[in-house]
């Protein structure tokens, strides 16, 4: 997956000022669309140049996003949000894909474990994107 850093127009959806800060999700004056899509943004660049992948990513998305809900992450851009989920599935976080990804979101922080990819799920992703990394085989990349 190429850089969301490489994508413009991705770029200027968000508001490089508050790069690097946490949003209070509590807090009205964050729930913006430049703000929300920051957060999201600097979560992929981060988890990105670190390498987490399969658990370690599901935990840092736990932390970073915790208090977020569906409406919060509908406030995101609909490329943001696309690309958020991309790259959780394509680092081995297993995300379904019933309703919206905001509610796909919401859903994946309500689990205490990394969840297990269905094995039809696991089949389907492997034939359209190739190599990803995952960690149920003995190496990281299948």
């Amino acid at each position: 997956m190429a850089s969301i850093r490489a994508n413009p127009n991705q770029i200027a959806l968000c508001d490089m000022a508050i790069y690097g800060m946490t949003i209070d999700p509590a807090d009205k004056e964050w729930r913006t669309q430049p703000r929300v899509n920051t957060q999201i943004f600097c979560f992929i660049e981060t988890c990105e140049d670190i390498g987490f992948f399969d658990d370690d990513l599901f935990a840092e998305f736990k932390s970073t996003f915790q208090g977020w809900d569906a409406d919060l992450f509908k406030k995101s851009s609909q490329p943001i949000r696309t690309k958020l989920k991309a790259f959780l599935k394509d680092n081995g976080v297993y995300v379904s894909n019933t309703a919206s990804v905001s509610d796909q979101m919401q859903e994946l922080l309500s689990y205490d474990e990394c969840p297990e990819w269905p094995e039809n799920a696991l089949t389907v992703h492997k034939a359209t994107k190739g190599r990803f990394r995952f960690t149920i085989h003995e190496d990281s990349y299948l």
